[in-house]
């Protein structure tokens, strides 16, 4: 297809064209009463769902795409993922040992190429800088190697020792501890705190929220895949990705509150494939389809031949070293007094900025929920060429479904965050934000 994606009108006809080959026939009555699941990336889907919303009451169906039932892929929530934890966790590269901790005094011990935030490199170099630090430190931490510590261990054991990591070593209420201690700290006397392991804290509680979401992906786990999402909206929001936090909070209040079980368990069960067969080799929908699309490059260019002997790099030197500077620098070791000079000396806390910075745009969303719902009302001023079709039959979006059961959300009922959750500890936080969602027909997410 020869069509410019880069505009809201070339993304309508690439899903056009596709349809086209597919042999539906847009015009006709079965085309508009099936629904059809598009798995796409979050730019493409809110140019869909932005031109839907411009349009609708005005235009017919099918010219609104109200039967697609949009779906972010999950392998571009990935991508960000990994670019958001880089840039959070980066730090200043001047500084260097002096934050032996971030992510840019690691990439210059491992020798391999400056990463300029203004122009990341690929996913790849991103995601595997993340990782390999994050194997290190938790390596420094148990203080064995990982490959050695899950041959002998066993399930209990290995849940009370994760247990204690986490309460230690990955615990918003340790940084938030620290954290006020700086604002305590009398003048002239020594700081207290310790900015250094303040910032290793935030690193491994965001590295183990990137590879819970990974590895929840490989192994097939739905279930997994929406806790994780539920995280991602407020890591995505306090990262600055608002964008992707938007369209994770679409999803998640989509599969909570608005899709029928029996859609709700197509969705789940076809965002992910598994090519290979494998118990650990599930790939996300869109991933497939960039796969598809580079051999297609391959195959109808030169020099498509790429060999058999392509393996994944052996990264155990570079755990090695990282242990090292991890040991030598006491990243892990509570040392009170311990600083970091320029204005990138903190980590932000991303879980805590996320939930403060999502009241707003869940206030704007109320209102264009509210409007969507009573255009959608409205007779279109161009129709399919059916009059008369009973209200419960018409296909809607996947925001707003007519003749809906009692279970599904109650688009009367705003949305508040309690005003109390004030303080920055992460625990209370989150807990006060998903305790929303115990609360039946409270949230007004699309």
């Amino acid at each position: 297809m020869n069509i410019d994606e880069s505009s809201t009108t070339g993304n309508a006809e690439v899903v056009d064209t596709v349809f086209t080959e597919l042999g539906h026939d847009f015009n006709s009555r079965q085309f508009c009463d099936t629904v059809r699941i598009v798995n796409r990336d979050q730019l493409s889907i809110a140019r869909l769902r932005g031109s839907r919303n411009n349009h609708v009451g005005h235009d017919s169906i099918r010219r609104l795409y109200l039967n697609l039932i949009l779906a972010n892929g999950l392998f571009h929530s990935q991508l960000h993922i990994a670019f958001g934890t880089l840039e959070t966790h980066w730090g200043n590269p001047s500084l260097g040992q002096n934050d032996p901790g971030s992510l840019s005094f690691h990439d210059t011990v491992l020798n391999r190429k400056p990463i300029i935030l203004s122009s990341l490199p690929p996913y790849r170099t991103c995601c595997e800088l993340v990782l390999v630090s994050l194997y290190a430190r938790l390596e420094v931490i148990t203080k064995s190697r990982l490959e050695d510590y899950g041959k002998k261990v066993t399930f209990c054991q290995l849940e009370i020792d994760a247990t204690a990591i986490l309460d230690r070593f990955a615990s918003g209420s340790v940084v938030d501890k620290l954290c006020t201690e700086h604002g305590t700290t009398e003048a002239g006397t020594l700081p207290a705190g310790d900015m250094v392991y303040e910032n290793a804290i935030l690193m491994l509680r965001d590295g183990l929220i990137m590879q819970e979401f990974s590895d929840a992906i490989k192994c097939g786990n739905s279930g997994r895949i929406i806790l994780s999402l539920q995280t991602l909206a407020l890591y995505y929001c306090g990262s600055g990705r608002t964008k992707y936090a938007y369209e994770i909070l679409v999803l998640c209040h989509n599969l909570k509150h608005v899709w029928p079980k029996p859609l709700r368990d197509i969705v789940i069960k076809n965002w992910l494939v598994n090519p290979t067969g494998h118990a650990d080799g599930f790939v996300p929908v869109d991933l497939l389809q960039e796969h598809m699309n580079l051999w297609i490059k391959v195959n109808s260019t030169l020099g498509d031949k790429q060999g058999t002997k392509h393996h994944e790099p052996d990264l155990t030197n570079d755990i090695s070293e990282l242990m090292k500077v991890l040991h030598t620098h006491q990243v892990y070791t509570p040392i009170i007094g311990r600083t970091i000079d320029g204005d990138k000396a903190l980590v932000r806390n991303v879980l805590v900025a996320g939930l403060h910075g999502l009241k707003k745009p869940l206030k704007e969303y109320n209102k264009l929920f509210e409007r969507l719902r009573t255009r959608r009302k409205v007779m279109p001023l161009i129709l399919d060429g059916w009059q008369g079709v009973p209200e419960q039959q018409l296909i809607m979006s996947d925001s707003t479904v007519y003749g809906q059961p009692e279970s599904m959300v109650d688009a009367d009922v705003d949305v508040s965050i309690p005003e109390d959750v004030t303080g920055s500890d992460e625990e209370m936080a989150l807990e006060a934000f998903f305790a929303l969602e115990e609360k039946d027909h409270e949230l007004i997410w699309e």
